[in-house]
């Protein structure tokens, strides 16, 4: 009985290196373009629209247009800046094809995804300003309705290769470090116990 927490707890263990091994064997696939500065790119078959390398001056603004086809789903999109450096800004004011103005989002981070409800089918226009002080080259992806795109219909599509796969490993390591922090309490709770037990022997 009193073995129970070391089990446990190398349960717990053999979770966390599954769930490393799991992510490992993914990561010769996306590795490549991580290393390249081009994380989007292994998401890119889910999105209905990429756009080209685009060069925006300080102080400048671009904008990328969508239309979508229905309304009443969601419109998911994300930006890159291409050889980002610290200090690199940006603004994106999304609008209808009226003028309205949506949504604005500031980043300095050198990808950003966001997700919105769009209430019915239109033309929408991202306008991406540069914030900061040296030019910068960015390109836009945007996708409407992502949950039922091929991408995520397709069993062989690539990025539910890499996505299920790395699905499963969080899963894991997250279980993982539940159960081994379990094994270590009942570690200690045996102890404290054995200890107890041995002042009456």
């Amino acid at each position: 009985m009193l073995k129970r927490g070391p089990i446990i707890a190398l349960a717990g263990v053999a979770l966390i290196i599954g769930a490393f091994l799991v992510a490992h064997s993914v990561l010769p696939s996306i590795e490549p373009s991580i290393s390249s500065g081009g994380f989007l790119s292994i998401m890119e078959d889910m999105f209905d629209y990429v756009s080209e390398d685009t060069q925006i001056f300080p102080g400048e603004s671009t904008s990328f247009s969508f239309t979508t086809s229905k309304g009443e789903v969601p419109l998911m999109w994300g930006l890159q800046i291409i050889d980002y450096q610290q200090g690199d800004r940006v603004s994106i004011l999304v609008s209808n094809i009226f003028g309205d103005n949506l949504r604005r989002f500031e980043t300095q981070e050198p990808i950003f995804f966001n997700i919105f409800q769009i209430s019915e089918a239109d033309t929408y226009s991202f306008t991406v300003q540069n914030l900061g002080s040296r030019s910068i080259a960015v390109f836009m992806m945007i996708s409407e309705d992502p949950e039922n795109s091929e991408a995520m219909l397709d069993p062989d599509s690539p990025i539910l290769q890499v996505m299920i796969p790395l699905a499963v490993s969080g899963i894991l390591l997250i279980i993982g470090i539940i159960v081994l922090i379990v094994g270590i309490i009942l570690i200690i709770i045996d102890w404290r116990k054995g200890k107890s037990e041995s002042r009456y022997v």
